[in-house]
């Protein structure tokens, strides 16, 4: 059974919006997955033109064909589809009426649900992309950029089976030379990828150093503000205690011993007298026993009577 644009396009024609039609349609391109590079080109021309109660149909049959290569391992119509559908489906979506358009996401979330495509396919609508995003053309993240890098080794067992085909199952000796180059490409890229890894190591060891000199210029940094701050507590505290001994020294009244108070309360008078009586007595001391005699005479003997006498 052959392969042509003419018979792929009479049963695109034939196609029914209907699981019998889909599947046997779909097995039928299958069957050619050698041609899935000319195929995917021929479905997106075909979606294009066809009409609008059309398209549907053409979307489920591209669909049945990508699932079914995903669940038996065939990366050729993968490959293929991924490249038109993103385009296709926008230009279809945006023909179709509303209940359409539901079907066609849905159709698109479950291929990112079940990661059929190594780029998940995103449509460009009037509001942006069909997952809400306002950026144009493919939305790529780290993970599918990098399943799409992977898969370069499938690329090359898929050539090298190409050419095991083509020999019918058996290399001869004119394909040497063909080996020949496939095994050098493939040395060349096996070394590519090993000076790859050891840069890679050396900016994660790299990445690690970076991180110790920051760690430890943190913790300095945590030390040092700890200090200043418990300078700042220790002077402030220091304040407070001269501010609280200022205020106390300001409101202490004067306090005085009991012996300075009973002798404040005395009288000044008799201060004097005491004086007096105290000299007396030293005078006494001094006198001598004749004087101190006479002046006991003096003062046993009766007061003289002193007789006036008129002018």
């Amino acid at each position: 059974m052959s392969f042509s644009e003419d018979k792929l396009k009479d049963k695109l024609d034939a196609l029914e919006e209907t699981q019998d039609s889909i599947v046997s349609t779909s097995q039928w391109v299958l069957f050619h997955y050698r041609y899935a590079e000319r195929i995917a080109p021929e479905w997106e021309k075909y979606l294009a033109k066809a009409p609008v109660q059309k398209k549907l149909a053409v979307i489920y049959l591209a669909n049945d064909v990508v699932q079914q290569s995903r669940a038996k391992r065939k990366t050729e119509f993968i490959e293929a589809f991924n490249k038109v559908l993103p385009g296709a489906l926008t230009q279809a979506y945006g023909e179709v009426p509303e209940p359409i358009k539901k079907k066609i996401l849905k159709i698109v979330n479950i291929w990112k649900e079940r990661r059929i495509f190594p780029t998940p396919i995103e449509l460009k609508t009037s509001g942006g992309t069909s997952n809400g995003s306002s950026e144009s053309g493919l939305s790529l993240s780290f993970d599918d950029k990098l399943k799409s890098v992977g898969s370069s080794a499938q690329k090359f067992q898929r050539f090298y089976h190409e050419l095991l085909l083509g020999s019918n199952g058996a290399f001869k000796s004119k394909d040497i030379k063909t080996l020949n180059t496939l095994k050098k490409v493939i040395n060349d890229n096996i070394i590519q990828l090993q000076d790859l890894t050891e840069t890679i190591e050396d900016e994660i060891g790299h990445i690690g150093e970076r991180e110790k000199v920051t760690e430890a210029k943190r913790i300095e940094l945590e030390q040092k503000q700890q200090e200043l701050e418990a300078q700042r507590i220790a002077e402030e505290q220091k304040r407070i205690e001269e501010e609280k001994r200022r205020i106390e020294e300001e409101t202490m009244l004067p306090t005085y011993d009991n012996d300075s108070d009973s002798n404040s309360d005395s009288d000044p008078k008799d201060d004097d007298s005491s004086d007096e009586a105290q000299e007396e007595e030293e005078k006494e001391k001094e006198e001598t026993p004749v004087e101190k005699d006479d002046k006991e005479e003096l003062r046993d003997q009766p007061p003289v009577k002193k007789l006036r006498f008129a002018e």
